[in-house]
């Protein structure tokens, strides 16, 4: 996407993604997700994935950290 951007640190670094989800898709964003924590884990040092996501029947943007 145009708003993608890599940054490089000395010593770490924290991705995050941020999307909104469409009424109706969210088992394709759940599925996505899965398989997007299942690549981090698998990423030397990292310590763990953060989910922020809106409230049950709330929409707006869901993000991956």
């Amino acid at each position: 996407m145009a708003n993608d951007r890599i940054v490089r640190g000395e010593k770490s670094v924290t991705v995050v993604v941020s999307r909104t989800v469409f009424p109706g898709h969210e088992k394709d964003y759940d599925e996505w997700v899965r398989k997007l924590v299942e690549a981090a884990t698998q990423a030397p040092g990292n310590i763990g994935v953060t989910m922020l996501v809106p409230a049950p029947g709330k929409s707006g943007l869901h993000h991956v950290i």
